[in-house]
């Protein structure tokens, strides 16, 4: 059961590799490009390692019916909707494993994440701990413990999410989305997207519903490692720009 959630906490880092960032989306009420000016920052469990501030403005790359999108460019547009969100709920599930699901809140920036075999990881600006069995534990960057020592990285991975400078970083050049065609849902009409990835023997392929203002749905990621089975991650988003009311341990 325990390798389950490693596997599941890896499989959610490869995601967001492949897609720039699986984390990103919120939901504006008008699609107008959004524009916002930051001294952006990656953090480490060591430290904090500035970034040269950037402007980034969503160019609107689904305007006019295309047929394909780049890559940069749409993930700058989620990104920045991500980023303006209260909060949201997301649960994602791996080929022959159990849901995962993930709470963010953005102000005060908190992460929960709770695995299908029980373990919860809770993480703030200024800790995160792990409850396994039923008791909490403080991250440890030095720990042996997996999800002890992961724990540490789980609030600047989905704050990194919400950070254009970070989330396209590794976007190669000319690296595009492919336009599949659009869905109405819940009376809301999505552009599917499609796109393939290889990065160190690691391919890929990734189908996003993405709204309007730039707000992902849902999205499906198949990946394969040098010929194994393919492993296949659903990632709905049940709530959007909702606070989520996370509880840190104290000590």
């Amino acid at each position: 059961m325990r390798k389950t959630s490693v596997a599941l906490s890896l499989a959610a880092l490869l995601t967001l590799a492949a897609c720039g960032s699986d984390a990103e989306d919120t939901s504006t009420t008008s699609s107008a490009p959004t524009e916002t000016t930051s001294s952006t920052e990656t953090e480490s469990a060591t430290g904090t390692e500035s970034i040269a501030p950037a402007t980034y403005e969503c160019t609107d790359p689904l305007a006019g019916d295309p047929t394909e999108v780049d890559t940069y460019d749409l993930i700058v547009c989620t990104t920045l909707t991500l980023a303006d969100t209260d909060g949201y709920v997301t649960q994602s599930e791996m080929t022959d494993s159990g849901v995962t699901t993930l709470r963010v809140n953005t102000d005060p920036f908190t992460v929960e994440i709770t695995y299908p075999d029980g373990v919860v990881i809770v993480a703030d600006a200024g800790s995160a701990w792990v409850q396994q069995d039923g008791e909490w534990q403080k991250g440890d960057a030095t720990s042996e413990d997996f999800f002890i020592a992961q724990a540490t990285q789980v609030l600047p991975t989905y704050r990194n999410a919400q950070n254009p400078a970070i989330t396209t970083a590794q976007i190669p050049e000319g690296t595009t989305y492919q336009v599949e065609g659009t869905e109405v849902i819940d009376g809301v009409e999505y552009t599917i997207l499609t796109g393939m990835f290889e990065d160190s023997g690691l391919t890929s392929e990734v189908r996003m519903w993405i709204d309007d203002n730039y707000h992902q749905l849902k999205s499906v990621t198949t990946s394969t490692y040098e010929g194994e089975n393919p492993v296949e991650i659903t990632t709905e988003y049940l709530e959007w720009d909702v606070a989520q009311d996370i509880e840190i341990p104290e000590g």
